[in-house]
């Protein structure tokens, strides 16, 4: 038998009721936006095949199920399997957390809302049968996008960006930094595009990081979407000088 400790909580942040989105009914703001987690303590998760979040029927879907944790930054060994939610009262949840065995444990839990949200003690998963192979999980088949906000040195322009992306990445790429309300509009294709929150480097702002932009992509689906991202993102490490934006 394998066991592994966890920790059950939530994250918490009050909204405003001006910026609250109203629940289906449009009766009430959703002003609690909390994420709800199991923490690994280990040095990976790989004895958690995955965590399912039964947040109840009035949730649609009620169900949310996480296979991939994510390592919690500043530590070396927390493991995160979340849900993040917005509600407009308090919930319980019934978590159930499932071993690459098939072990199943389940817990009850009232998230907290107020400020910094709460955690449970430390409590114990402990594997009863033998270990299965983690096997890939696909892709959900739905629409998403994503933002990446960049920078380069002075001698590598926006255009040279959209030039290395398109000869190795095999996509369509716009250059359209000097009109914002159009690539704001623009869902077909990959676009740069301002973004007036980065800022240079502070050591040398004459030529670190001084081109400062954001890549927008196009309306992308499923495992096709991802693989699209990876060839985008390879081909982007050509240029010897982009990074994050540390801004």
């Amino acid at each position: 038998m394998a066991s592994v400790n966890f920790i059950i909580g939530n994250t918490y942040y009050k909204i405003s009721d001006a910026s609250a989105k109203l629940e289906k009914s449009g009766t009430y703001p959703k002003v609690h936006d909390w994420t709800l987690y199991v923490d690994i303590l280990a040095s990976d998760a790989d004895l958690i095949k995955k965590v399912v979040f039964d947040c109840g029927s009035t949730f649609d879907p009620s169900q949310f199920v996480s296979y991939c944790p994510i390592k919690v930054p500043g530590t070396h060994y927390q493991w995160r399997f979340q849900t993040r939610q917005q509600t407009y009262g308090p919930v319980s949840v019934k978590i159930v957390i499932i071993g690459r065995g098939g072990t199943v444990l389940r817990r009850d839990y009232l998230v907290g809302l107020s400020h910094g949200g709460k955690e449970s003690n430390v409590d114990t998963f402990m594997e009863r049968r033998p270990n299965k192979a983690l096997i890939p999980v696909p892709m959900a088949d739905v629409d998403f996008g994503i933002e990446l906000e960049l920078s380069t040195s002075t001698y590598t322009s926006s255009g040279d960006v959209v030039d290395l992306i398109e000869s190795n990445a095999g996509v369509d790429v716009a250059d359209m930094t000097h009109d914002y309300t159009a690539a704001c509009n623009r869902n077909d294709i990959w676009v740069l595009m301002t973004d007036a929150s980065l800022q240079c480097s502070v050591a040398r702002p004459d030529v670190e990081d001084c081109n400062k932009f954001e890549i927008k992509s196009p309306i992308l689906r499923g495992g096709a979407g991802v693989g699209e991202i990876d060839r985008v993102v390879r081909a982007m490490g050509n240029i010897s000088s982009i990074k994050v934006n540390s801004s």
